[in-house]
């Protein structure tokens, strides 16, 4: 997938950075410990953070032309931003003496002609169509505004740096932020902007000051006290900095508006983006200056705040029940090895009934009535059966052969839309204890996970699975859990995006591997999308980048796992399984990529048993190939995990539901 491209239009400044004991205080001759030159300026540091963190950024500033801007000009190219220099022939390059002491503060001398930052012709304005967002400072006001303007045009985020500025701010400097989409203040330019003198100390009066006249959404930093935001309902939050033992904080502030504009450009919604933001300028506090965090610094951040637990990913599992065994067993086929079909789908199926029938007395009968034909038609051919109880269960489950296994599902189509992320919850009135009873041999869980999510979400969607998890546990039996990455901020719905990236992916396995959150196979999505996957019989260098990505999906599952479908066209879904079974996956779980096309001829139940027969069994069929040749065998992939042993004394060594086996021993 191509990385979003940021546009920054601002001031870009040569530093000379040099390092003592302790700042300078009063008069005297000062000895530096060390000294080096490097790039700065707030739109230029946020540029050079962007190209850091993997994608890709354009530089419009003002330079003068003479050599620090050629030196300029050279370093951009080095930290992979394409510079867009506009040159002023009667002015210098804006220069800062830089001062750090050993505990990473800093003192900041600059000095920028005024003729440097004189607005731009319109013809010197670049064209913002391209580009997924725009980030502008406050320090070029005629460039701030200019692509301000071009960001609005283009429909995309359009990000305002609003630092201190050398005088009063007129009426027409403040205007500007008017163009903004989000404006971002440090906390000396909100005293100065909202003209609130304690608005350091309480930042909330002075925000909804701005937000007021602005009508944008804002926000302001606080240092190592992170970033506070005004939400949409007007109440004020706080966003924490994640703790690093600082190197020096230079640039830290530019590092959060860069990061913030990318995750904006890449949906997150605000307040995740704040918090990747924070994580950002907190990574790149702990590098000396000069220097600019890498993805990975800042994930490294976000998952060390999320999860004060100290449980490693891949925990010693606890041997596997005999329970849990009989269940795998039973929705697995012969070999070992997964050819399951999800026939569970509910928002997709009640579009296409609205559609097809919009007048239908009974859509949920409907809906039902396509289900069982799903299942009469194809279950012949599966190890397994995904079945929901509001529309499938128990007619569809009548037309299933009894060698086929039965996994059903708990969780609600319906989930919670918070701010920071999605929130699952189970069916109302429907329980693991209840599949159990009715004859389920696994219960399936999906739950909607975004590794950026807020902590409160993130936690809140690890509950979930530990809950259930313990449940199955009790019961004794096995747990599916998939994970859907979806977009913060994003519609409610879920197609696999375009843009995926694939360590989001291999992120949230990591996140529900914990052996203590009970799930006993994984139903994973491609890291990358399918339809962007090549040929994998024809091998070469991209057939080896993609088996790479699969490969790292596997040691992230670190247990039995199968490929979903998302929805994915048929064939992009049969090169996605060949990736996967070649990588370590044990088969699919899949409904859509199958039966999707034939579903679509309702309202006539003759033509969708027509072309569930001539259609939907020949795509299982060569499916079911590809798993046969390819896969590995879930008993095979336990990873460690003991499969039940010993040959008498069951009576005594197995528990009873919600009984401890020591108990039954007394």
């Amino acid at each position: 997938p191509m990385p979003p491209r940021i546009l920054c239009a601002g001031c870009v400044v040569v530093d000379e950075i040099f390092r003592l004991p302790e700042l300078p205080a009063g008069d005297g001759k000062f000895f530096a410990a060390d000294h080096r030159r490097a790039l700065g300026g707030m739109a230029a540091a946020a540029a050079a953070t962007i190209s850091a963190l993997g994608a890709k950024a354009d530089l419009w500033a003002p330079v003068g032309d003479d050599p620090e801007s050629r030196f300029l000009q050279k370093e951009l190219t080095r930290l992979g931003v394409r510079p867009r220099l506009l040159r002023r022939k009667n002015a210098a390059t804006s220069f800062s003496a830089v001062c750090l002491d050993s505990a990473g503060q800093r003192m900041i001398i600059n000095r920028a002609p005024p003729a440097l930052f004189a607005p731009p012709e319109k013809s010197q304005t670049p064209n913002a169509r391209g580009f997924q967002a725009v980030l502008a400072d406050i320090r070029w006001p005629g460039g701030a505004q200019a692509a301000l303007r071009a960001a609005q045009q283009a429909g995309i985020p359009a990000v305002l740096d609003w630092e201190t500025v050398p005088r009063k701010p007129s009426n027409a400097l403040r205007n500007i932020a008017r163009l903004a989409s989000h404006v971002v203040f440090s906390s000396d330019g909100l005293r100065q902007f909202a003209e609130n003198p304690n608005a350091e100390k309480r930042p909330e009066p002075a925000l909804k000051q701005a937000a007021a006249f602005i009508q944008a959404r804002v926000a302001v930093t606080r240092g190592e006290q992170g970033a506070m935001f005004l939400r949409e309902d007007g109440k004020v939050e706080s966003i924490p900095a994640p703790a690093v033992a600082a190197r020096s904080t230079l640039g830290a502030g530019d590092a959060f508006h860069g990061a913030l504009a990318l995750a904006l450009a890449e949906q997150q919604n605000f307040e995740s983006a704040l918090t990747f933001a924070a994580a950002v300028a907190a990574a790149k506090c702990a590098l000396t200056a000069g220097h600019f965090p890498s993805r990975r610094n800042a994930e490294k951040l976000l998952r060390k705040k999320k999860s004060p637990m100290k449980t490693p990913a891949h925990s010693s599992p606890p041997p596997l029940t005999f329970g849990k065994w009989r269940g795998l067993t039973r929705i697995a086929d012969e070999n070992g090895r997964f050819k399951m079909l999800a026939a569970d789908q509910r928002p997709p199926l009640e579009k296409l009934v609205a559609a097809s029938r919009p007048n239908s007395r009974n859509p949920t009968r409907d809906i039902a009535a396509i289900k069982r034909e799903l299942v009469a038609a194809l279950s012949p051919q599966s190890s397994a059966v995904l079945l929901d109880p509001l529309q499938a269960l128990p007619g569809a489950a009548a037309r299933m052969p009894p060698r086929c296994g039965l996994i059903v599902t708990l969780e609600h189509h319906d989930f919670a839309e918070q701010s920071g992320g999605r929130i699952s919850a189970p069916i109302p009135n429907w329980s693991a204890e209840k599949i159990k009873r009715m004859g389920g041999d696994a219960v399936k869980v999906l739950v909607w996970h975004h590794p950026r999510a807020v902590a409160k979400v993130y936690e809140a969607q690890r509950e979930f699975v530990r809950q259930v998890g313990a449940e199955c546990r009790r019961l004794d039996l096995p747990l599916v859990l998939e994970m859907l990455l979806y977009p913060l901020g994003g519609d409610a719905g879920y197609a696999e995006s375009p843009q995926k990236r694939p360590e989001l992916v291999l992120q949230s396995a990591r996140d529900f591997a914990d052996a203590e959150l009970g799930a006993d196979v994984f139903k994973l999505e491609s890291p990358l999308p399918a339809a962007s996957l090549p040929d994998p019989n024809r091998g070469g260098a991209e057939s080896r980048r993609v088996r790479k990505w699969f490969e790292k999906l596997n040691d992230a599952a670190g247990r039995p796992w199968a490929l979903l479908s998302a929805g994915a066209e048929t064939s992009a879904f049969a090169r996605a399984l060949r990736f996967a079974c070649e990588s370590g996956a044990s088969g699919y779980l899949a409904g859509r990529a199958i039966w999707m096309e034939s579903a679509r001829q309702f309202p006539d139940l003759s033509a969708v048993r027509a072309d569930l027969r001539n259609r939907a069994r020949p795509r299982m069929t060569a499916l079911n190939e590809i798993v046969d040749r390819f896969a590995m065998p879930w008993h095979k992939a336990l990873r460690g995990r003991a499969a039940p042993s010993g040959v008498f004394g069951m009576q005594k060594n197995y528990p009873d539901f919600g009984t401890r086996p020591e108990e039954d021993k007394k």
